[in-house]
């Protein structure tokens, strides 16, 4: 256990640190911007990374869908939109 100051305050942890010598750091440090792979192979992770989200959206959206259909013949209807013809002024 080691003790550390968070937000302020002193607390025991078990996370290890660089002081009691059990925490090896890989070349370049722990939070090197450099990727492991060169730029060619983190654009690819970006990538990955960015469709997997669009995909859990994609599927996401199909059941607020899927809701909003099943519900709207329950729903109260719409008020018409008014257009501007219809102010008087």
């Amino acid at each position: 256990m080691s003790k550390r100051t968070i937000l302020g305050r002193e607390v025991e942890t078990d996370v290890p640190t660089r002081d009691d010598g059990s925490v090896v750091e890989p070349p370049g440090g722990f939070y090197s911007d450099d990727p492991p792979g060169g730029p060619q192979e983190a654009g690819q992770d970006t990538l990955a990374r960015i469709a997997a989200a669009l995909e859990g959206i994609g599927t996401e959206l199909a059941e607020v869908r899927k809701v909003l259909e099943r519900s709207a013949g329950t729903a109260a209807p719409a008020a018409p939109a008014e257009s501007p013809a219809d102010r008087t002024g």
